[in-house]
């Protein structure tokens, strides 16, 4: 059994193999978009994310990547199925501009191309020149 261990006792050989951890560590949240043909639009996002918040993103920086991209031509548009992407309002204002959704798995990172890029992007940094550089 393990020995009982107060506060003051972290030098313990019990705890040697315990690191420090931050309880609520500081994180980014990123919006971008990616297609064959290259990256879209990126945003840093400063709230959580809602159906609207969603939407008022997708209208700002996901409509002006795919005009740019593929102007007229259909797209096949894929998420990753957080509950604020399979919300009413969003399949209402995707349906509205006839972008089709992918159905696919929830929780499936291994599926989501943009799990590549973003190892990439970890790996290599930021572009010179980009507005995510340090």
């Amino acid at each position: 059994s393990l020995p009982r261990l107060q506060h003051k006792d972290y030098k313990h050989p019990t705890f040697k193999h315990l690191a420090k951890t931050t309880k609520f560590p500081q994180s980014l949240m990123i919006w971008g978009c990616m297609s064959g043909k290259g990256t879209g639009e990126m945003t840093v996002v400063n709230s959580s994310i809602n159906a609207q918040v969603y939407i008022d993103i997708l209208d700002s920086f996901l409509i002006p990547s795919i005009e740019q991209m593929f102007g007229d031509n259909e797209i096949i548009f894929q998420d990753d199925n957080a509950s604020c992407h399979r919300a009413k309002t969003v399949k209402a204002f995707l349906g509205e501009r006839h972008i089709q959704s992918m159905s696919w798995p929830a929780n499936s990172p291994d599926l989501n191309p943009i799990e590549n890029l973003w190892w990439k992007w970890k790996k290599n940094g930021p572009q010179e020149g980009s507005d995510l550089q340090s």
